[in-house]
Protein backbone atom coordinates (compact mmCIF):
# COMPACT_ATOMS: atom_id res chain seq x y z
CA UNK A 1 0.00 0.00 0.00
CA UNK A 2 1.60 3.43 -0.86
CA UNK A 3 1.07 6.06 1.81
CA UNK A 4 -0.65 9.36 0.63
CA UNK A 5 2.54 11.09 1.67
CA UNK A 6 4.83 8.88 -0.92
CA UNK A 7 2.46 9.34 -3.36
CA UNK A 8 2.68 12.91 -3.30
CA UNK A 9 6.37 13.00 -3.12
CA UNK A 10 6.47 10.74 -6.00
CA UNK A 11 4.30 13.40 -8.01
CA UNK A 12 7.09 16.31 -6.79
CA UNK A 13 4.45 18.17 -4.25
CA UNK A 14 6.60 19.24 -1.53
CA UNK A 15 3.60 20.88 0.72
CA UNK A 16 0.77 18.16 1.39
CA UNK A 17 -1.73 19.85 4.08
CA UNK A 18 0.74 21.03 6.44
CA UNK A 19 3.13 17.94 6.13
CA UNK A 20 5.64 19.90 5.40
CA UNK A 21 6.06 23.63 5.38
CA UNK A 22 8.86 26.14 4.53
CA UNK A 23 7.97 28.44 7.43
CA UNK A 24 9.80 27.54 10.81
CA UNK A 25 7.28 26.66 13.84
CA UNK A 26 7.03 29.99 15.84
CA UNK A 27 6.02 31.11 19.35
CA UNK A 28 3.16 32.63 18.07
CA UNK A 29 1.96 29.81 15.88
CA UNK A 30 0.13 27.01 17.84
CA UNK A 31 1.75 23.42 17.88
CA UNK A 32 0.06 20.93 15.74
CA UNK A 33 -0.47 17.31 15.87
CA UNK A 34 2.21 15.50 12.80
CA UNK A 35 0.58 14.74 9.73
CA UNK A 36 -2.26 16.13 7.62
CA UNK A 37 -4.19 18.54 9.26
CA UNK A 38 -8.08 18.65 9.14
CA UNK A 39 -8.32 22.43 9.25
CA UNK A 40 -5.60 23.10 6.50
CA UNK A 41 -7.80 20.39 4.58
CA UNK A 42 -10.98 22.22 4.36
CA UNK A 43 -9.28 26.17 4.39
CA UNK A 44 -5.92 25.23 2.37
CA UNK A 45 -2.77 27.74 2.85
CA UNK A 46 -1.73 27.59 -0.57
CA UNK A 47 -3.41 29.30 -3.97
CA UNK A 48 -4.53 27.20 -6.94
CA UNK A 49 -5.97 28.08 -9.99
CA UNK A 50 -8.43 25.25 -9.06
CA UNK A 51 -9.14 22.58 -6.02
CA UNK A 52 -10.23 19.13 -6.06
CA UNK A 53 -10.93 17.02 -2.64
CA UNK A 54 -10.55 13.36 -1.85
CA UNK A 55 -12.31 12.68 1.34
CA UNK A 56 -12.64 9.25 2.74
CA UNK A 57 -16.84 9.86 3.31
CA UNK A 58 -16.57 10.98 -0.54
CA UNK A 59 -17.89 9.46 -3.88
CA UNK A 60 -16.00 9.67 -6.82
CA UNK A 61 -19.20 9.86 -9.02
CA UNK A 62 -19.19 13.58 -7.13
CA UNK A 63 -17.34 16.65 -9.04
CA UNK A 64 -14.64 16.51 -6.50
CA UNK A 65 -14.67 20.74 -6.60
CA UNK A 66 -15.52 20.63 -2.35
CA UNK A 67 -14.81 19.56 0.54
CA UNK A 68 -18.63 18.20 0.43
CA UNK A 69 -18.60 16.90 -2.78
CA UNK A 70 -15.32 14.80 -2.67
CA UNK A 71 -14.00 11.81 -4.01
CA UNK A 72 -13.85 8.86 -2.48
CA UNK A 73 -10.48 7.64 -4.32
CA UNK A 74 -6.99 8.90 -4.78
CA UNK A 75 -6.91 7.20 -7.85
CA UNK A 76 -10.12 9.13 -9.25
CA UNK A 77 -8.70 12.01 -8.14
CA UNK A 78 -4.79 11.12 -10.27
CA UNK A 79 -6.96 9.39 -13.67
CA UNK A 80 -9.39 12.57 -13.60
CA UNK A 81 -8.03 15.00 -16.36
CA UNK A 82 -5.81 17.55 -14.25
CA UNK A 83 -3.92 20.55 -15.64
CA UNK A 84 -1.27 22.83 -14.28
CA UNK A 85 -2.06 24.92 -11.23
CA UNK A 86 -4.72 21.81 -10.21
CA UNK A 87 -4.50 21.01 -6.84
CA UNK A 88 -5.83 17.65 -5.36
CA UNK A 89 -6.11 18.43 -1.12
CA UNK A 90 -6.88 14.53 0.36
CA UNK A 91 -8.68 14.30 3.84
CA UNK A 92 -6.60 12.73 6.51
CA UNK A 93 -7.50 8.97 6.47
CA UNK A 94 -6.88 5.58 5.36
CA UNK A 95 -7.07 5.05 1.97
CA UNK A 96 -6.55 1.58 -0.30
CA UNK A 97 -4.82 1.35 -3.42
CA UNK A 98 -6.21 -0.39 -6.21
CA UNK A 99 -9.99 0.24 -5.11
CA UNK A 100 -12.28 -1.47 -7.95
Amino acid sequence: MMTIFNYFRHLGILTLLGVLSAAPLTSARAAEEPGPSTALFAAPFYSCVNNFYVSTTGNDGNNGASPSTAWATIQHADSASRTGGDCINVAPGTYQTNVL
